[in-house]
């Protein structure tokens, strides 16, 4: 089996349906936890300014539902890991089976 937890913002939705879709033709059980980034970042980070990180951000959404959308044609269950969620409640039912 395979959990692969990452930030949003750091994947290619393709990358990611290639993996799983491999993983899964060598009968390899996959779950996708994601990271919601811009839910934890405290501080702007050093050097960055708003800007970059507003677009990393508009970047992650779109790759997040392109992920949600992927992993649901794949039947892939994908949870959403959120600040405003407890982690049991974000790992008791996935967005996506």
């Amino acid at each position: 089996a395979l959990i692969y937890i990452t930030p949003v913002y750091l994947n290619s939705p393709a990358q990611i349906s290639r993996m799983l879709t491999q993983l899964q033709e060598s009968a390899v059980r996959c779950v996708v936890i994601l990271v919601q980034a811009k839910d934890y970042i405290q501080a702007l980070p050093p050097g960055l300014t708003y800007q970059v990180v507003n677009e990393t951000n508009r970047t992650a959404k779109e790759n997040h539902d392109q992920i949600l959308r992927r992993n649901g044609q794949l039947g892939v269950p994908t949870f959403v890991i959120q600040r405003a969620r407890s982690l049991a409640r974000s790992l008791s039912k996935p967005v996506v089976r």
